[in-house]
């Protein structure tokens, strides 16, 4: 039974290719000056495509930090190393949001996504009189996800984008530069490793519910220096989700 399986898989195939061919024919022999082979490099991606699903999500996070060294590096000053606790304040305007797009195939999927985390300092001092990432402690990843039937397994990889604010020693950094001069830095990398369950509300339309452990680190700008902050975080997550496509 497996070897016949396994033929009608590959007879399928080969008639989906057969069918791209005549496509790529066409187009050819219409004079439409598309190379045959890019055109059917063109058409074989959508043939993948259309045998898949795209899905998007979009929902809230509740991280959790775990204290982690803080290094301040500040011109003509010593350094101050500590240990910083974090806040994250969810719930506060601009609320821990998180969005990721997929695609699917089968039982496995890739995605992006971000994270939107954010750092307050607790254990201020008198020479740190301020330190926080409060417009984002993002992290974006592209995701490999595996589907294992009852629980969703996610690996990421990606970038920490930060927006730095703080209060070093009276001086104040100016919250500028960056990407569009808007203060966001691409400042270092980031890992998550996750576990999710999926519940489908319609068939298109979902809710998934995860559970992730966040592994960053980043330099950031003070004034007149720089800072090296690590994070460790578990962030639970709530999603609405809903399949843009879906193959047959």
């Amino acid at each position: 039974m497996r070897r016949v399986a396994t033929w009608k898989k590959l007879t399928g195939i080969h008639r989906h290719s057969l069918a791209i061919k005549q496509r790529v024919t066409r187009h050819h022999i219409h004079g439409r000056g598309i190379p045959w082979s890019i055109l059917f490099v063109l058409l074989m991606i959508e043939e993948v495509f259309s045998q898949g699903r795209i899905s998007l999500q979009l929902g809230a996070s509740l991280p959790v930090n775990i204290p982690m060294p803080l290094a301040i590096l500040q011109g003509g000053q010593p350094d101050i190393i500590m240990t910083a606790h974090y806040s994250s304040e969810p719930f506060v305007v601009p609320v821990c949001w998180v969005w990721r797009i997929g695609y699917w195939s089968g039982k496995s999927a890739w995605e992006l996504e971000a994270i939107h985390q954010k750092l307050f300092l607790d254990n201020t001092t008198p020479e740190v009189e301020s330190f926080s990432v409060s417009h984002g402690w993002n992290l974006v990843t592209v995701n490999r996800v595996w589907d294992l039937d009852t629980y969703l397994f996610r690996f990421g990889f990606g970038v920490v984008l930060t927006h730095p604010e703080s209060v070093i020693r009276g001086k104040e950094y100016d919250e500028s530069g960056g990407i569009l001069g808007l203060g966001y830095f691409v400042s270092g990398p980031a890992v998550t490793i996750g576990v999710g369950r999926q519940v489908d509300l319609t068939k298109q339309i979902f809710l998934t519910f995860d559970g992730r452990a966040a592994f960053s680190c980043a330099r950031v700008k003070i004034a007149e220096g720089s800072a090296l902050a690590h994070n460790i975080a578990v962030i639970v997550s709530v999603m609405v989700g809903y399949d843009l496509r879906v193959g047959q």
